[in-house]
């Protein structure tokens, strides 16, 4: 085989990790098996230090206690299908491999069955007792455990037919599959009877007393963060989904006003404002009205009591630095970030990789949370060198909490199979995090001693694309 000389020949898995004997390996089989316990560095139960909050770009409990959080995500079917004997041992086993933080996470999506409205629910105004009681559990057990919780107030809820939207039937889903319901990501902005349904359940959540411990969700230190909505923006994802072109009069005339009044108090062109998928006055507009729709459910929050810290939304998918303003409405910023095969072997002058997205999202005096960090596709070897490469940097640059997606997103009743987003019995993966763990929560690396600022101009901010 003959190749130019700058080309690359990709080892083989044994000449990359050799071709050690295996046969006395111990079967990975046991699904509240850890290798270690790290349950110690963990301050059991959660609380003592207070309510977390931001301090310049530092996270530090109301007592001066200094944060730092090493986390994973429990979403869908893990959370609503896990048997009540199996949650206890899986808390136990989280802290043991040195987690102290877990996220609550797609709580509400329409394709999770049975979710917090229930199974089969026609109506996501009200929440279910019976599936509430469950992830009342994992608060309580992982609380414990001295592991706190992010805790999604929106991901992937489809409102239904019998909700009272304004226009339902102009966002009706049109497959046969979702037919009755529809997706709020986008018109959550605009349509006032959404952000209304946000809000009920939102009070609905936080007003709960948690049937284990009797301590209302806004009570609670041991709920570290709440997240107004996930993976949902106007500036580079849903902005034009309000547009003339996607046959929702009511929700364009709902937008074309209120572009060109927010055009006049901002004194942008308002024939350049409304065309969401061009940059210049568009961003500013849509990052705007962002700004706008989180003050409300901001100041909601607090009206009914709310002290623990705030997140206003991620940067995800590839969005540039023209989606970070409205994101600074939150107590902290928040980044989704995966990585491919050989992602270590990228060279970062010339191709940007993982961590050249958590990177752009830093901002100056805002702290800096990961929800979501993975390596795909299940199973690639990079997912055994990521994580301490990971906990390496991020002690390095001063990120504040990284959480691996996930821990797993299927019922933990058995040992089951590894997947992309079920890493609880991947072995390549799992038994890397303890020691990431130590690295990271005890700073075996430090902090980088210079910091440097990048300052763009508004018009090379909003008028240009940068990733």
């Amino acid at each position: 085989l003959s190749a130019p000389t700058n080309f690359h020949v990709t080892q083989t898995v044994s000449e990359e990790f050799g071709t050690k004997d295996i046969k006395n390996w111990f079967s990975f089989d046991d699904p509240y098996y850890s290798p270690v316990d790290l349950s110690y560095l963990n301050d059991a139960p959660t609380g003592s230090h207070g309510f977390l909050k931001a301090k310049g770009d530092q996270l530090v409990f109301s007592d001066g206690t200094a944060a730092k959080f090493w986390g994973t995500n429990i979403s869908a079917g893990a959370l609503f299908s896990t048997s009540h004997i199996d949650i206890p041992k899986h808390a136990s086993r989280i802290a043991k491999l040195g987690f102290n933080l877990v996220r609550i996470h797609h709580l509400d999506s329409y394709w999770v069955e049975p979710n917090i409205f229930g199974k089969n629910a026609d109506s996501t105004l009200y929440l279910s007792e019976r599936a509430m009681s469950t992830i009342d559990m994992w608060i309580s057990e992982l609380n414990k455990q001295g592991v706190y919780i992010w805790f999604d107030l929106h991901v992937q809820r489809f409102v239904t037919e019998k909700d009272n939207i304004y226009a339902f039937n102009e966002i009706e889903q049109k497959s046969p599959k979702q037919k009755g319901e529809s997706n709020i990501k986008g018109y959550s902005y605009f349509n006032l009877t959404i952000r209304n349904a946000m809000k009920n359940l939102n009070k609905q959540l936080l007003s709960r007393a948690n049937r284990y411990t009797g301590v209302k969700y806004a009570d609670n230190p041991g709920i570290a963060f709440l997240l107004l909505t996930n993976e949902n923006d106007i500036t580079h994802h849903f902005g034009n989904a309000l547009l003339a072109d996607k046959k929702v009069p009511k929700h364009n005339s709902i937008y074309r006003n209120d572009v060109k009044k927010t055009s006049k108090r901002l004194g942008l062109n308002p024939k350049q404002a409304w065309r969401s998928w061009e940059y210049g006055d568009s961003k500013i507009y849509l990052n705007d009205a962002e700004h706008r729709f989180n003050y409300k459910m901001i100041e909601h929050l607090k009206n009914i009591g709310v002290t623990n810290t705030i997140v206003s939304g991620n940067t995800w998918g590839k969005m540039s630095l023209a989606g970070l303003p409205s994101l600074t409405d939150g107590d902290i910023i928040d980044v989704h970030s995966y990585g491919r095969k050989g992602e270590l072997l990228f060279n970062p002058r010339y191709k940007d990789n993982m961590l050249s997205w958590i990177g752009a999202a830093q901002v100056t005096n805002k702290p800096l949370s990961v929800t979501e960090w993975n390596v795909e596709k299940f199973p690639v070897s990079d997912r055994f060198t990521i994580p301490t490469w990971l906990a390496s940097i991020a002690s390095l640059q001063g990120w504040d909490s990284l959480m691996l997606y996930g821990y797993s997103q299927s019922p933990l009743n058995n040992s089951g199979k590894g997947s992309n987003y079920s890493s609880f019995n991947d072995p390549s993966l799992i038994a890397m995090m303890p020691a990431s763990a130590i690295l990271y929560r005890q700073e075996h690396v430090s902090k980088a001693n210079k910091h440097y600022h990048l300052r763009l101009s508004q018009s090379n901010f909003f008028n240009k694309k940068k990733e």
